[in-house]
Order: C-alpha cells, then sequence, then structure tokens
C-alpha cells in the first residue's frame, strides 16, 4: 500500500486500527506546511460581511482543485477516487440484520460537488457548510452475511453501491493549536448527516453463484432501497464523517489559519 492509497495519510507497516467502522493505518509523520498556491486555492477575508457565502466557494473549489490528482506539494492526495483500506457496518435493527464488510474500498464522486451553504462561527468554533453530489459510487470487495426481512443473505466477491443525488450536512467543531508560533485549526469532532434520494446495489456471487436466488434478493434490496439505508444510517453516518474528519484534518495540519484566511 502506498502512501497515497488512504485518504490524506502518510502511512507505514504496522497493525491495522478500527475506529467507527473505518480501518485505516496511523500516521508517520505530521505533514510539513507549504506555502498556500493561491493560484490553486480561493480564500476569503475573514472579516468579510459575505463571508459565508465566499466559505461555500472556497470549499467548492477546493475540493474540485484537489480533485482526481490531488495537489502532491502539499501532500494532498486525489479524493476521487478516495481510497479506503476496509470499513465494516454492523447490523441494523429492524430489516437490515446483516453485518456488511468492505476491503479495497473506492469512492467516487467526491469532487463532483456544489456546496450550497457554509457558516463559520469563529466564537463557538464550528463550521458548517452543506455538499450536493449528482451520485457517490463505493467500487469494493464485499463479505455479508445475516438476515434481509428474515431472509438469510451471505455472499462474498465484487460489489458496486451507487447514492443518487446525496445531500450532506458537514459539522466541524475545532480549537486552536500552536505550533512553531503559528496558529493552526485542530478539528475536535465532525458530524455528518446524509440524504439521498436514491440508492441501488450490486452485489456478485451472492449465495456462492447461486444467480435466480441472488436476483430475487437484490430485487427486494433495491425495491425497499430507503428503508435499508434508514436502518443503516446511523453507522454510514459515523464511518462517512471518520473519512471526512481525515480529509480535513490533513489540509488544516499542513497549513496555518493565517494561509487559509486573508486578514
Amino acid at each position: 500500500m502506498g502512501s497515497f492509497d488512504l485518504i490524506f495519510l502518510v502511512l507505514v507497516n504496522g497493525t491495522m486500527t478500527v475506529l467507527l467502522g473505518l480501518t485505516f493505518k496511523p500516521l508517520l509523520k505530521a505533514p510539513v506546511f507549504q506555502q498556500v498556491d493561491t493560484d490553486n486555492f480561493n480564500r476569503c477575508h475573514i472579516n468579510d460581511k459575505d463571508l459565508d457565502r465566499c466559505l461555500a466557494t472556497t470549499i467548492e473549489n477546493a475540493i474540485k482543485t484537489i480533485g482526481s490528482y490531488g495537489i502532491p506539494t502539499m501532500n494532498l492526495p486525489s479524493v476521487d477516487p478516495v481510497k479506503i483500506a476496509s470499513v465494516e457496518i454492523s447490523a441494523g435493527t429492524t430489516a437490515v440484520n446483516l453485518v456488511q464488510k468492505y476491503s479495497d474500498v473506492k469512492i467516487y464522486g467526491l469532487s463532483d460537488i456544489s456546496v450550497d451553504s457554509a457558516h463559520l462561527d469563529l466564537n463557538g468554533k464550528i463550521l458548517s457548510f452543506t455538499t450536493y453530489h449528482p451520485e457517490i459510487r463505493q467500487e469494493a470487495k464485499y463479505s455479508i452475511n445475516g438476515k434481509i426481512f428474515v431472509v438469510p443473505v451471505r455472499g462474498k466477491g465484487n460489489s458496486k453501491i451507487l447514492l443518487y443525488e446525496p445531500s450532506l450536512k458537514h459539522t466541524l467543531r475545532f480549537k486552536g493549536e500552536t505550533r512553531n508560533n503559528m496558529e493552526y485549526f485542530s478539528i475536535a469532532n465532525y458530524t455528518l448527516n446524509i440524504s439521498i434520494r436514491g440508492a441501488h446495489l450490486e452485489f456478485q456471487n451472492l449465495f456462492d453463484g447461486d444467480e435466480e436466488l441472488a436476483q430475487n434478493i437484490l430485487k427486494i434490496i433495491n425495491d425497499n432501497w430507503d428503508m435499508m439505508f434508514d436502518d443503516v444510517r446511523e453507522d454510514v453516518e459515523k464511518s462517512s464523517a471518520e473519512v471526512c474528519k481525515m480529509l480535513a484534518k490533513n489540509l488544516f495540519d499542513s497549513v496555518p489559519v493565517d494561509q487559509i484566511f486573508l486578514a
């Protein structure tokens, strides 16, 4: 696994760590500060009366700029796709009594983005913004075992999950931190609320390749996508928030506040 294999982290060999269903390797070292390239990033005046509007534009531009290529000089790899070692979604409490394990995960569509709104509360140290994406696609190896609507389900193989028109509300709580006489933002908490307009799931090799049985259960899954998503929403939001937190943390750890905002 290389240095760009998991979000914005420099990886080392070692024991995998599980956090909120998301498995990742620890940092080798803290990113080194690089001067913000103002040709690539818009910046906002901290006292701008239209700060919220500027923030929305800046966040959208930043994610699109990082996009599929990243910014190597700032130690920022691609966000499209985001690569994750493994994710585990625990069994739901009603319809989806199903343990879902995914490995070699690739998530596409994060850089195809519009930011509808943003707000920075400096006194409360809270940044919130809402992103919209036409489609987010996850491709991964999967292993599932459990029940859907009391029907036993098992399988292992390749999978694809499509989320249609997802809207993500991001809320970051941060604190100030001084290093080398420079102030940085440190993320204390990151929460995510997700709503979607539809979903489609594909799992190859369900029931050891029994195609007729697999197609029947996939029809049940896709016909009831909303109920199934609601059943696992909390785990999905927590794991997704941890991904977003690591994306944001790498940027905020690398760049001082006075290079993020204009005086």
